[in-house]
């Protein structure tokens, strides 16, 4: 077991601080304020396609996705003040690497750019924000699965007497991030269709 160190607390509580402003940004982006110039529902309705969603299911799987990661996040946070059998974060090496928390947070931060990009209608600078933030979500997962597999095939973590954290990561982490992933190729086909049909 190993401790955390300070640049795991920096990079994990940074990474919550984004996804905060994230889920702060996405509700913000639903009105037109001060910071805002359109909705992302008015803008969805603008640029309407055949594929697009109904705003509507794009609010209730956007809460629930972001309802996951927040739980996730939370978790990951009050690991840094677990037991070290406890805490993924305190295994040696961790379960989920200071790089894992860099994509993570990139990743969350472009839904947070995304909005004000989508606000302004730059629909071309908006996919490219799309892209980055889904290569960050596959590099998050990628390395998260990677270092749980390993750690569980060289025995440094025990299936048996640390079950719940494994499943924490798993549930929590992963699969939080797979279906972030899914909702956010969902959101990259929509945005290739807008910037397809400006160009015609």
């Amino acid at each position: 077991m190993s401790k955390a160190s300070i640049v795991q607390y920096i990079l994990v509580i940074f990474s919550l601080v984004v996804l905060i402003a994230a889920i702060t940004m996405g509700y913000l982006g639903q009105r037109i304020s001060s910071a805002s110039y359109n909705t992302t529902g008015g803008i969805t309705r603008k640029y309407y396609q055949q594929s697009t969603p109904v705003t509507a299911s794009f609010i209730i799987a956007w809460g629930a996705i972001y309802i996951w990661n927040l739980a996730n996040s939370i978790y990951l946070t009050v690991a840094l003040f677990l037991p070290d059998h406890k805490s993924p974060l305190k295994q040696d090496p961790p379960l989920l690497s200071n790089y894992f928390f860099i994509a993570h947070t990139i990743a969350f931060a472009c839904t947070l750019v995304w909005v004000l990009v989508f606000d302004r209608e730059l629909l071309e600078v908006s996919l490219v924000v799309i892209i980055v933030c889904l290569v960050s979500v596959y590099v998050a997962i990628s390395l998260s699965c990677k270092q749980l597999a390993d750690g569980i095939e060289s025995g440094r973590v025990d299936e048996t007497t640390s079950k719940n954290m494994i499943w924490c990561v798993r549930i929590l982490t992963q699969n939080g991030l797979g279906v972030f992933r899914h909702l956010d190729h969902h959101c990259y086909f929509a945005q290739y269709g807008d910037c397809y049909n400006l160009q015609e």
